[in-house]
């Protein structure tokens, strides 16, 4: 488990009674979000394939305002002796837009880029074969278009649909989900103010914190798992089950997107026919 290390002159402390105040804004007392969804529901998600020509596959993913696309080059061979390897190897890149961030001049962005990107790698050498890609590299490049929350988990799902657009063959789909910890609430699918309000509790409380997983649904193995702020291990581990059940609910929508692509492909096939 991989824990992010917060810069703590970026986001201000707050009070215990601040505290209490913002995590009873996140959820009203009948239950409801902000935007009025229930604790443990995901935000409406659309998913397309295809829709970068030029590379070998592509996939553009949409959490209500969250919005990533994902493009993959390749397999291509080494140019480099450095980058040798007998086996395949993924090699990710993520950035986000210039307009894509509601919190301006955010200091941290360039290191959360090279986490996220280190997190997906390591989560995608899992479950791709890379061992039938022998000395030649998978370019993943991911955009991020707009951030509303839970940007790691979107950019985790994109770029799994995109590997299995371009045709690379993998030992399970992966799928993922985040969700956040106030108070004594746990949040699918956090929203950027969501994800604010925790963030801005993480250091004089130990009930607030996120959790990010990827997850492989066929061998019920997690992959990768970013937590991030103070969680009790209780909590954390209600986080990851929580994670899990949303992860499985996503894994129905991206398969449903990978089955209408296959059809679009016999359609045109059938056409050229």
């Amino acid at each position: 488990m991989q824990t992010r290390k917060e810069s703590k002159s970026y986001w201000s402390y707050v009070s215990l009674e601040e505290e209490q105040i913002r995590c009873k804004q996140l959820v009203s007392d009948d239950g409801k979000r902000v935007d009025d969804r229930k604790p443990d529901e995901i935000r409406p998600t659309f998913a397309q394939l295809g829709m970068i020509t030029e590379a070998t596959g592509s996939a553009y993913i949409e959490v209500n305002k969250t919005k990533v696309i994902c493009a993959v080059y390749g397999p291509k061979e080494s140019g480099k002796r450095s980058e040798f390897n007998v086996e395949g190897k993924v090699k990710c890149t993520i950035k986000f837009a210039p307009f894509s961030c509601r919190l301006k001049d955010d200091p941290t962005q360039s290191a959360q880029e090279n986490e996220f990107a280190s997190i997906i790698t390591r989560a995608l050498e899992r479950a791709v074969c890379l061992d039938k890609l022998p000395k030649v590299i998978l370019d993943v490049d991911i955009t991020v278009l707009d951030c509303d929350g839970s940007v790691l988990a979107a950019a985790l799902m994109c770029s799994s649909l995109a590997l299995s657009c371009a045709g690379v063959e993998m030992i399970d789909l992966p799928v993922a989900c985040s969700v956040s910890k106030c108070g004594k609430h746990f949040l699918t699918d956090p929203s950027l103010l969501e994800e604010y309000k925790t963030d801005k509790l993480f250091y004089n409380s130990s009930v607030s914190g996120m959790v990010t997983i990827a997850y492989l649904p066929s061998f019920d193995e997690l992959i990768a798992v970013l937590q991030q702020g103070k969680m009790t291990v209780e909590d954390a581990q209600k986080a990851i089950e929580n994670c899990i059940d949303g992860s499985l609910r996503m894994k129905d929508l991206m398969r449903q997107c990978l089955a209408n692509r296959h059809k679009q492909s016999q359609n045109i096939n059938n056409v050229i026919r």
